[in-house]
């Protein structure tokens, strides 16, 4: 039997246990720390711009680019975007 998973010294049903007092505030606790999803959108634009700027200075990050663009979980305005960084790096576009 594996023994029960532990952080910082204390047994995971004592941080549930711990947790479980606070669970009214706990959602907006988390929700402070976690991101927000409008600033990753900005920052990943902001990214591929920048990338579409380094031209071929960016080519190593040609290999994430090209697994961004074949992603279907990303939508087709962020893989058009993405698909000019790349024509940038391979500097076939300004």
């Amino acid at each position: 039997m594996n023994p029960e998973p532990a952080y910082q010294g204390r047994s995971g049903t004592v941080w549930l246990d711990h947790w479980a007092t606070y669970k009214f505030d706990a959602p907006v606790l988390l929700a402070k720390h976690l991101p927000n999803e409008l600033l990753i959108e900005q920052r990943r634009a902001s990214a591929i711009d920048i990338l579409a700027e380094l031209g071929p200075k960016a080519r190593l990050a040609r290999p994430a680019l090209v697994r961004f663009v074949e992603s279907q979980d990303e939508d087709a305005m962020s893989r058009e975007s993405v698909k000019r960084a790349l024509r940038c790096v391979d500097g076939m576009d300004k």
